[in-house]
């Protein structure tokens, strides 16, 4: 496995967080949502009321990570994130239709699916920019021994799984020695010894979401930087 493949999971990792940060403007959008709502479905609705979107969206976010990390070790980080950024993306998609129709149908598209969708993408790109999983076809068996400071590890795979290796940073000299038997490969780490850069690089997407979108947010709805009518929403 090339070098580039581990760079190109890292940027696409980057690029997921930066959308799913979208939950981070809120702050500026929150303000059209509310007007926008008043105006034509609720003239109640206050500021206020528009804030548990954002709540909504936290909450679903936070049970959506342990899920994800569930669906990540079960089928995969592809897949995951996939799921979790369709479910995202339909929720923003959604919101269109029920801001027009109910405020509390707005609370479940943009709050809740939004949410739930962000949470389960949110680990997926983590997994998949520290190591890699490749599919095998027929018997696989792989044996690595590690001298040093490390831990002798020996791992066999049948039919149609998947083999991982990872090598862990020792103190000392390390040597690593690999034997792969069958049609597959034994595959290590991207970025053994730079996970907490790694991480940071990926998460480094999520916060700056925020700053970026803002200014999208803005320019595309408010170019002029009117302020809100308080007669009329």
């Amino acid at each position: 496995m090339s070098s580039c493949n581990g760079i190109l999971a890292l940027i696409g990792g980057f690029l997921i967080h930066l959308s799913l940060g979208q939950i981070y403007t809120i702050g500026n959008i929150a303000t059209y949502l509310a007007a926008y709502v008043r105006v034509n479905t609720n003239p109640d609705y206050s500021y206020e009321a528009a804030s548990w979107i954002y709540t909504g969206g936290v909450m679903f976010q936070g049970l959506g990570v342990p899920i994800g990390g569930l669906f990540d070790k079960r089928f995969g980080s592809r897949p995951t994130a996939a799921l979790g950024c369709f479910l995202m993306s339909l929720g923003v998609l959604t919101s269109h239709w029920s801001i027009r129709h109910s405020s509390g149908l707005l609370f479940v598209t943009y709050g809740i699916l939004t949410g739930l969708g962000t949470g389960l993408a949110y680990v997926a790109p983590l997994c998949c920019a520290m190591k890699v999983t490749v599919p095998v076809h027929g018997p696989l068996k792989t044996q690595c021994r590690e001298m040093g400071g490390g831990k002798a590890s020996e791992d066999t795979v049948q039919g149609g799984g998947k083999a991982v290796l990872s090598v862990v940073p020792v103190h000392g000299p390390l040597k690593t020695q690999c034997r792969e038997e069958g049609g597959g490969k034994a595959v290590l780490s991207w970025f053994p010894e730079h996970k907490g850069l790694v991480n940071g690089v990926v998460l480094g997407g999520y916060g700056l979401s925020g700053l970026l979108f803002n200014f999208v947010i803005t320019v595309y709805i408010n170019p002029d930087n009117l302020s809100v009518d308080p007669d009329t929403g």
